[in-house]
């Protein structure tokens, strides 16, 4: 600390000059994290220790004054999570059926309305240029009698591109900057572990569906203080888990979206090293399987390393990587194979189990007693090594998961539209959902997987596709609204703009 304070005290007169230059301020917080990347190892930038100092800055500031830009992206987010939200309440709203799944989604979206609503007011708070009190009375009198229309429309009239003029350069933007120079995720530069943790849990829970027993292991572990292991390094990863499950349950989606929200990667793959072990059986392919798993590491260091369905790897490969996960986390290259450092890895495996063996498991990661049928599934060494073993279950039904899909769907089109600035928000009647599932279970049986192919067969993805392209060009947001035709046993796809 003391030299980074010392270089921005070195730097005074220059930091003055900026300030005056952009006609904002630089806060402390920013200054100090300023200098020490620019003394950081992993920085790539070149140039003089001041050079690089003040080309942080000036990229700070740059940030800064294109801030009404983020600020967009961001209100459009929110605004987009609360529309969704108040289209299908809507919907649900009006249905005349008592299916048990219309119930739970009028609970699951009515808590995601109030979400969304306290999360664009804060935004609204912090960011816009409004009479803040007037407004805030407006939309608590709209939300009150559930009129969330009403919340929309208040947004188009009184905030859209009154954005409040930043006016200092804070830790946040230094940090963005940092990410990009080093590759660490900038929120690693803003918050403690055990915060950031606690943030990610949470967003988690907000984004995977069903899964939220398994999310809460997950971050017990991680913020446990980890008791020193006889025989591990003290050098560890992040953390090491395995996913067991049936078939199709989501370890792999749980695995990337924690690799989405752990190192701010905003739903790219960019932080997620994948490795299908199905694909290393043979012992010949010992070699490249370490190969690439040290040229991957060492290109994307901060990241989830998912090495999926264990089972199916050779033993040798699966004995070798335990060893090394034992002792060598930063290790050299040693025996032909490739240096390489976990350190700031987050480690997943995932094992396929049927029900037999997900409740003698299950049995294992409550009570940490290894019985016959789990000490037969995984080598003993490998239990030894885990931060937990984390039962992943079918839990999510099938018509629920319909949902989840088109939602998702529909966030990848809003999405590939951003220029645009249109939302796209698909809205299915409880009919039309109980149609497409038990469809694609009499086709391919009770996975997601079968469902998402049945879909993408069935012309569902392919018809919204096409209504959406001939769509393009005007102006508005789009809702598709997907119904059951029940004389003929057909669906119907009616898209409206508002």
């Amino acid at each position: 600390m003391k030299e980074h304070k010392f270089l921005v005290k070195e730097m005074d007169n220059q930091i003055v000059s900026l300030e005056k230059i952009h006609r904002l301020q630089i806060q402390d917080e920013a200054l100090f994290l300023a200098s020490r990347i620019a003394q950081h190892p992993r920085n790539k930038a070149t140039g003089e220790l001041r050079e690089r100092f003040i080309d942080i800055l000036l990229k700070g500031i740059k940030r800064c004054l294109n801030s009404r830009d983020k600020y967009q992206k961001e209100l459009d987010k929110h605004e987009y999570f609360l529309r969704r939200a108040v289209v299908e309440y809507e919907q649900l709203v009006k249905e005349n059926t008592d299916h048990s799944s219309r119930s739970f989604w009028l609970r699951q979206i009515d808590n995601e309305l109030k979400d969304a609503f306290f999360e664009l007011v804060s935004f609204v708070k912090l960011r816009m240029q409004v009479e803040y009190d007037d407004f805030v009375s407006c939309v608590h009198d709209a939300k009150r009698v559930k009129d969330y229309s009403k919340i929309l429309d208040q947004i188009d009239a009184r905030v859209h591109g009154k954005f409040k003029e930043k006016l200092a350069v804070d830790v946040e933007e230094i940090a963005f900057v940092a990410s990009k120079l080093t590759g660490i995720p900038a929120s690693w530069f803003c918050t403690k572990p055990e915060e950031r943790y606690m943030r990610v849990q949470e967003r988690l829970k907000k984004r995977v569906f069903g899964q939220n027993d398994a999310i809460d292991v997950i971050f017990e572990a991680l913020t446990k203080p980890k008791a020193a292991k006889k025989g591990l390094s003290s050098r560890r990863q992040l953390g090491l888990f395995l996913f067991a499950g049936p078939n199709c349950s989501g370890k792999a989606e749980l695995a990337k979206a924690i690799a989405n929200e752990l190192y701010d990667n905003n739903d790219n793959d960019n932080h997620l090293i994948h490795f299908d072990m199905g694909n290393y059986t043979e012992l010949e392919s010992i070699k490249h399987f370490f190969d690439s798993l040290a040229a991957l590491v060492k290109k994307r260091p901060y990241s989830v390393v998912l090495f999926d369905k264990i089972e199916k790897a050779n033993s040798s490969i699966l004995n070798l990587l335990l060893k090394i996960l034992k002792t060598d986390f930063n290790r050299k290259a040693t025996r032909g194979i490739a240096a390489f450092d976990l350190t700031n890895t987050l480690i997943i495996m995932t094992s396929d189990l049927n029900d037999e063996q997900v409740y003698e498991v299950m049995l294992t990661a409550t009570y940490g007693r290894v019985n016959e049928v789990t000490g037969s599934l995984f080598k003993p060494s490998l239990l030894k090594l885990l931060d937990k073993l984390v039962v992943i279950d079918l839990a999510v039904p099938l018509l629920d998961t319909t949902r989840l899909l088109l939602r998702e769907w529909a966030c990848e089109e809003t999405k590939r539209r951003n220029n645009d600035s249109k939302a796209v928000i698909v809205c299915p009647s409880t009919s039309a959902l109980v149609h497409i599932a038990s469809n694609a279970a009499r086709k391919y049986g009770q996975n997601g997987e079968g469902l998402k192919r049945w879909m993408d067969q069935r012309v569902i993805f392919p018809m919204m596709s096409k209504m959406i392209v001939e769509d393009d060009g005007v102006a508005g947001n789009i809702t598709v609204y997907i119904d059951l035709i029940e004389e003929i046993g057909e669906l119907s796809f009616n898209l409206k703009r508002n």
